[in-house]
C-alpha cells in the first residue's frame, strides 16, 4: 500500500494529519506500507503513474479532491485501487458521495476493512486536445469564476479557515458576475440556450462543502448531473443562494438540471479565439475551445468505499 500525501492539501493540514494521526497506527499495526510526499499536481500524477506501473495495490491518497483529480487519469482502467483520507479543504467526494469520516481515525479504519466499489468517472473533451477528467464536478459558470479568484489572490489561496477561503470570493462574484451565454445538448436535444449565472456537471453528490446540487446521480449509475441556473439581477442571487444551500432548490424556477451519459455544451463569445477559465473537481483550469463534450466512463475505477 502506498500513502500518497499531499503536502499542500488543506493549507498542509494533510501532512500533519498523516504524522500525528496515522503514521502512528501504521507502525503500531505493523501495517507494510510506503510513503510518497507530493508537493505539486504533476508530481503527484507522477507517483501515481510509477505506483501503477509497479502493480501497487492501493493508493491511499491524503488530501482533498484536488488531490484525487491529480491522479486520475493513470487509475482509469487499471487494477490499482484508490483509498482516500479526507484531509483536503472541502472534500466533497469522500465525504459527500463515499460516506467517509472527516475523522482520521474513522476513515483509516475504513481504510483498513478494504471493501471496494467501481465508480464513474467524467470526461472533458474538446477538439485537437487531449482529455481530461473529474470525479467529482466539472463547472463553467460562477464556481470557475471563484476558483480564478482564489487563485489569483495570495491571501485566499493561503488562508487556513475555507469559510473565509471560498466566502469572500462568493460574495463578491455574487454582485460582479456577468453569466455566459451558452447552449447545452443532452443526448443531441437541446435543453438549453441562454445566459447562464451557473453551470456545473456534476459525477459526484456534492461540491463547495454546502452544495448538495445532484439528488438524483449515484457515483456509479453511467450519468452525469448537469445544473444550469440562468443569470438573474444582483438581489435575487442572495436568495438564490439561500434556497440551494437549504437544499429547496425545486422552489426556484431558474433553476434546471439535466441527467445524460453525454453532454454537448457550446460556448457562445464575442472573440472566439479567447480562452475561459473553467474548474474541475476545484481545480483551475484554462479552456481554449468554445465546444466542449462532456461524457461519463463507467465504473472507471476502483475505490475503497
Amino acid at each position: 500500500m502506498l500513502f500518497l500525501v499531499n503536502y499542500q492539501a488543506g493549507q498542509r493540514k494533510a501532512y500533519r494529519l498523516f504524522i500525528k494521526k496515522i503514521l502512528p497506527e501504521l507502525r503500531d499495526k505493523k501495517i507494510p506500507f510506503s510513503l510518497q510526499i507530493s508537493h505539486s499536481r504533476q508530481q503527484s500524477l507522477s507517483i501515481a503513474r510509477e505506483a501503477i506501473e509497479r502493480k501497487e495495490n492501493i493508493i491511499a491518497v491524503c488530501g482533498g479532491d484536488g488531490t484525487l483529480n491529480s491522479i486520475l487519469s493513470p487509475l482509469i482502467g487499471s487494477k490499482t485501487k484508490l483509498a482516500v483520507l479526507p484531509f483536503g479543504s472541502a472534500n466533497d467526494f469522500a465525504v459527500a458521495s463515499l460516506a467517509i469520516s472527516r475523522s482520521p481515525i474513522k476513515a483509516f479504519k475504513r481504510l483498513l476493512e478494504g471493501k471496494s466499489r467501481f465508480v464513474d468517472v467524467g470526461q472533458i473533451k474538446l477538439d485537437g486536445e487531449k482529455k481530461k477528467y473529474f470525479l467529482n464536478v466539472f463547472g463553467l459558470g460562477i464556481d470557475a469564476a471563484i476558483a480564478q479568484s482564489i487563485c489569483s489572490s495570495k491571501f485566499l489561496y493561503r488562508c487556513p479557515i475555507k469559510e473565509v477561503r471560498y466566502g469572500l470570493p462568493l460574495i463578491s462574484k455574487l454582485v460582479t458576475y456577468q453569466g455566459i451565454r451558452t447552449s447545452v445538448w443532452a443526448n443531441d436535444e437541446l435543453v438549453f440556450r441562454g445566459k447562464a449565472f451557473f453551470l456545473t456537471a456534476l459525477n459526484g453528490k456534492r461540491e463547495g462543502a454546502y452544495f448538495w446540487l445532484n439528488r438524483r446521480g449515484e457515483i456509479d449509475d453511467g450519468l452525469l448531473e448537469i445544473v444550469v441556473i440562468e443569470n438573474m439581477p444582483e438581489y435575487q442571487r442572495f436568495f438564490y443562494l439561500a434556497k440551494i444551500i437549504a437544499r429547496k432548490m425545486d422552489q426556484l424556477s431558474l433553476f434546471h438540471h439535466f441527467q445524460s451519459d453525454h453532454f454537448r455544451i457550446e460556448i457562445e463569445q464575442k472573440n472566439s479565439s479567447s480562452s475561459f477559465y473553467a474548474q474541475t473537481d476545484g481545480e483551475l483550469i484554462i479552456l481554449s475551445k468554445r465546444n466542449i463534450r462532456l461524457s461519463i466512463l463507467p465504473k472507471a475505477i476502483q475505490i475503497i468505499s
